[in-house]
């Protein structure tokens, strides 16, 4: 019998970048490590003026970080909107340091960050997040190694593995919102692009071996794809 699996997905808009696949080792945490634990946050990005946060961010930060320890979690999982409204401008931006560094400061918030983009960080430079994430300061740094990546996990005690698969919005989601209901969506701003990613994503599940298999999406674009046929009440 193949050795359990656990495959995550995480998936954005393409760029000149090959997709990245790692194979991860989840530290035993005690001798019951049989589990992968873990946070999911979307749409947490701030302001794009003084003070760069909002209460509610701070707000969850600090019960991130409660339920983070209390749970050991092993990572956590950005959904996008990392940066409103318009993303970053460069690597050097100051929104990192203000909308992130300073917020997520607490020891059980310094994991592996696994990272994607949102429609409003498309509206930026996504590059310049992928960037980032080679220079953070972090002892446990930003992940984002592409605009889409597959991360590999390997359960200490049972051996079992998880497959993730990170996507993003840029490439394969429409262009919609409430404000438009009344027109046809747009189309995906590349369908040259839409198409390699969801090739990408398509292979990859096909190909897994994974007993688990988990797909990140930013929920920006779920909500989009949800709003097509008709509005949705959330």
């Amino acid at each position: 019998m193949a050795s359990p699996l656990m495959l995550v997905f995480l998936t954005a808009l393409p760029g000149v970048l090959c997709c990245q696949s790692s194979f991860i080792d989840l530290e035993s945490k005690g001798s019951n490590k049989s589990s992968i634990r873990f946070l999911v946050l979307g749409d947490w990005g701030g302001l794009p003026y003084p003070p760069y946060i909002t209460p509610i961010e701070k707000a969850t930060a600090r019960m991130m970080a409660k339920t983070a320890s209390q749970m050991g979690a092993d990572f956590i999982l950005a959904l996008g909107d990392n940066f409103y409204y318009k993303g970053v401008t460069d690597v050097n931006d100051p929104r990192f340091q203000v909308t992130f560094e300073d917020v997520y400061t607490q020891d059980s918030l310094n994991i592996p960050w696994y990272v994607i983009a949102g429609n409003h960080d498309h509206a930026g430079n996504v590059l310049a997040q992928i960037e980032y994430s080679q220079k953070s300061k972090r002892c446990c740094a930003r992940n984002f190694p592409y605009y889409y990546y597959e991360m590999n996990f390997r359960i200490p005690q049972n051996g079992q593995h998880s497959d993730h698969h990170h996507a993003g919005h840029g490439g394969c989601c429409v262009e919609t919102s409430d404000d438009f209901l009344d027109q046809q969506p747009k189309a995906p701003r590349s369908g040259v692009q839409a198409n390699r990613q969801l090739l990408w994503l398509r292979n990859a599940w096909a190909m897994s071996k994974a007993d688990y298999l988990l797909v990140a999406w930013p929920l920006s674009g779920m909500v989009h794809i949800l709003r097509m046929g008709q509005p949705t009440v959330y």
